[in-house]
């Protein structure tokens, strides 16, 4: 039910919005400008014990134009071996020379955040200095690091510690598994018309932080990068072939939509487009239901010819009058 609430809520807030104010609002808001250079945020200093796993992010990074960012991070030496980073195929990774061989000394990637898994080897009160450094897309650069201090572990956690070893040596069908999110939302808009992509990712945004703001945190970032990869989304039978296809930032289809949420992990699309009377219209659906039931089906909207002398008979409902 509280799905179907949100999309009320959403679709009460979008409903005055006609087709010309929208195209003038945006006209002022995304008025073209001289490139300005990104914001770097890498973060707040971190303390941590020995063995521990922290989140390094740049996600509160950000670019007055909109652009997106190459996050560069520089590291140093003996924090992190390369074969512990888990690369994405548009990710380079350096490492130190010499005696510290294999040890990462630079990442450049597209994606803002990555777990690192402190080495037990560190030694209490010592300081590790992380650069970030953002770019654009025109080059334009900005700096900002953080500190991670070891620290030695509370006495509780040493507890902890031993109490998780003792339970890895009971039988594997007494562990415990991680629930998976039972609903995982993708945000996709359909045909643009009028709209340009930055005014489009503006309403995926504004979308997006809304339902975040709900309470909702299993949602897809709609403006979040995408490296160009081919994707698997139907697996090969003793029937049919496997189905594999592209993400497609230009899709006019809910089956268009409900493919992009599959690539993206997601069980469910929150697809949304601008009806014939201007105002948002949003569609929310399963999406491998919807792929199963209705593959190639699609939303459409045709004109009907009316004889002029006879179109001031014609009387709208009250409703869209």
């Amino acid at each position: 039910m509280r799905y179907y609430y949100i999309l009320f809520i959403l679709t009460l807030l979008f409903n005055d919005f006609s087709h010309s104010q929208q195209t003038q609002e945006f006209g002022k808001i995304f008025k073209k400008s001289e490139n300005q250079a990104p914001v770097a945020d890498a973060g707040e200093d971190i303390k941590v014990t020995p063995g521990g796993t922290v989140t390094i992010s740049g996600d509160k990074s950000g670019d007055p134009n909109g652009d997106v960012l190459q996050f560069e991070w520089s590291l140093p030496p003996s924090l992190m071996e390369k074969e512990n980073y888990i690369y994405d195929k548009s990710d380079t990774v350096k490492t130190h020379k010499g005696k510290n061989q294999g040890s990462v000394d630079v990442i450049k990637t597209y994606t803002q955040t990555f777990q690192l898994d402190i080495p037990e080897a560190l030694s209490i009160g010592s300081k590790h200095i992380i650069m970030l450094t953002v770019k654009d897309k025109k080059g334009l650069t900005s700096t900002d690091s953080f500190e991670i201090e070891i620290i030695e572990p509370e006495e509780s956690e040493i507890i902890e510690e031993e109490n998780i070893a003792e339970e890895l040596e009971e039988p594997v069908q007494k562990t415990k598994k991680q629930k998976e999110p039972e609903t995982i939302i993708s945000i996709q808009s359909l045909s643009i018309g009028d709209l340009v992509p930055m005014q489009a990712e503006a309403i995926d945004n504004i979308i997006y932080h809304m339902i975040r703001d709900m309470g909702m945190k299993d949602v897809k970032d709609p403006n979040q990068f995408r490296p160009d990869t081919v994707y698997t989304i139907l697996e090969a039978d003793s029937v049919n072939p496997a189905v594999t296809v592209a993400y497609n930032t230009e899709c006019m289809t809910d089956s268009c939509a409900a493919q992009n949420a599959v690539m993206e992990k997601a069980t469910h699309v929150l697809s949304w487009s601008f009806n014939r009377h201007n105002s948002l219209s949003l569609h929310f659906f399963n999406a491998k239901t919807y792929l199963e039931k209705s593959p190639n089906y699609s939303w459409s909207i045709s004109t009907v010819p009316i004889d002029p002398n006879d179109f001031e008979k014609i009387k709208l409902p009250k409703a869209l009058a």
